[in-house]
Protein backbone atom coordinates (compact mmCIF):
# COMPACT_ATOMS: atom_id res chain seq x y z
CA UNK A 1 0.00 0.00 0.00
CA UNK A 2 0.95 3.19 -0.68
CA UNK A 3 -0.11 6.40 1.39
CA UNK A 4 0.34 10.15 2.08
CA UNK A 5 -0.54 12.15 4.77
CA UNK A 6 -1.87 16.33 4.91
CA UNK A 7 -1.82 16.26 8.98
CA UNK A 8 -1.94 19.40 10.05
CA UNK A 9 -3.12 18.62 13.88
CA UNK A 10 -1.60 16.07 17.03
CA UNK A 11 -2.18 12.34 16.49
CA UNK A 12 -4.39 12.93 19.89
CA UNK A 13 -6.84 14.77 17.51
CA UNK A 14 -6.42 13.75 13.71
CA UNK A 15 -5.04 10.48 12.47
CA UNK A 16 -4.86 7.84 9.90
CA UNK A 17 -4.01 3.90 10.28
CA UNK A 18 -4.16 1.22 8.34
CA UNK A 19 -4.52 -2.72 9.45
CA UNK A 20 -4.59 -5.98 7.82
CA UNK A 21 -7.34 -8.73 9.13
CA UNK A 22 -6.28 -12.36 8.78
CA UNK A 23 -9.95 -13.96 8.62
CA UNK A 24 -8.45 -17.26 8.70
CA UNK A 25 -6.51 -17.14 11.71
CA UNK A 26 -8.43 -14.15 13.07
CA UNK A 27 -4.29 -12.58 13.49
CA UNK A 28 -4.63 -8.99 13.19
CA UNK A 29 -1.43 -6.78 11.70
CA UNK A 30 -0.90 -2.94 12.08
CA UNK A 31 0.11 -1.68 8.23
CA UNK A 32 0.03 2.04 9.19
CA UNK A 33 0.41 2.54 13.71
CA UNK A 34 -1.54 6.00 13.68
CA UNK A 35 -0.02 8.80 12.84
CA UNK A 36 -0.30 12.48 11.78
CA UNK A 37 2.23 13.75 9.39
CA UNK A 38 2.07 16.15 6.75
CA UNK A 39 4.67 14.33 4.41
CA UNK A 40 4.80 15.68 1.35
CA UNK A 41 6.03 12.19 -0.36
CA UNK A 42 4.04 8.98 -1.06
CA UNK A 43 5.61 5.99 1.63
CA UNK A 44 5.24 2.62 1.27
CA UNK A 45 3.84 0.20 4.05
CA UNK A 46 3.22 -3.66 3.61
CA UNK A 47 2.73 -6.82 5.74
CA UNK A 48 3.06 -10.58 5.06
CA UNK A 49 0.32 -12.26 3.71
CA UNK A 50 -0.47 -16.20 3.62
CA UNK A 51 -1.94 -17.39 0.39
CA UNK A 52 -5.37 -19.27 -0.05
CA UNK A 53 -5.95 -17.38 3.26
CA UNK A 54 -9.15 -14.58 3.12
CA UNK A 55 -7.85 -11.03 4.49
CA UNK A 56 -9.39 -7.37 5.29
CA UNK A 57 -8.12 -4.51 4.98
CA UNK A 58 -9.08 -1.30 7.50
CA UNK A 59 -7.95 1.94 5.98
CA UNK A 60 -8.82 4.89 8.64
CA UNK A 61 -8.59 8.36 8.34
CA UNK A 62 -9.76 10.48 11.19
CA UNK A 63 -10.56 14.02 11.46
CA UNK A 64 -11.83 15.74 14.68
CA UNK A 65 -13.78 18.32 12.07
CA UNK A 66 -11.76 21.43 13.50
CA UNK A 67 -9.33 23.64 12.05
CA UNK A 68 -7.42 22.88 9.11
CA UNK A 69 -8.85 19.47 7.98
CA UNK A 70 -7.03 16.30 8.10
CA UNK A 71 -6.59 14.41 5.10
CA UNK A 72 -4.55 10.77 4.05
CA UNK A 73 -4.57 9.70 0.58
CA UNK A 74 -4.26 5.89 -0.05
CA UNK A 75 -3.63 4.05 -3.10
CA UNK A 76 -2.50 0.69 -4.77
CA UNK A 77 -4.08 -1.11 -1.75
CA UNK A 78 -3.30 -5.01 -3.01
CA UNK A 79 -2.82 -8.48 -1.16
CA UNK A 80 -0.31 -10.59 -2.93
Amino acid sequence: MWWQGRCSQKVRKGWASAFVKNNTTGDLSTLLAPTCENSGGWRSAEVAVTPGQSYTVQLVSHDDTKRKPNRTYFDDVRLG
